[in-house]
């Protein structure tokens, strides 16, 4: 079995990672090369995700899938 670790260290105060990590600009920006998107289908398609709250994206990973 293959196990992958990714260690990421954030010099920020814990209330501005979590807004970071929910944000989804910053999302898509690090998936760029996906050609990811977020699209509004009865769902948030920008800024914070909220409890409860949606999104819906669309990429193409590993060359399949639609864009």
């Amino acid at each position: 079995m293959i196990a992958i670790e990714e260690i990421t260290l954030i010099r920020a105060p814990v209330e501005r990672y979590f807004d970071l990590a929910r944000s989804v600009e910053v999302h898509l920006l690090g998936n760029i090369h996906f050609g990811e998107s977020a699209v509004a289908t009865g769902g948030r398609a920008r800024g914070l995700i909220g409890e409860g709250e949606r999104v819906t994206w669309r990429a193409r990973h590993c060359g399949c899938g639609t864009n």
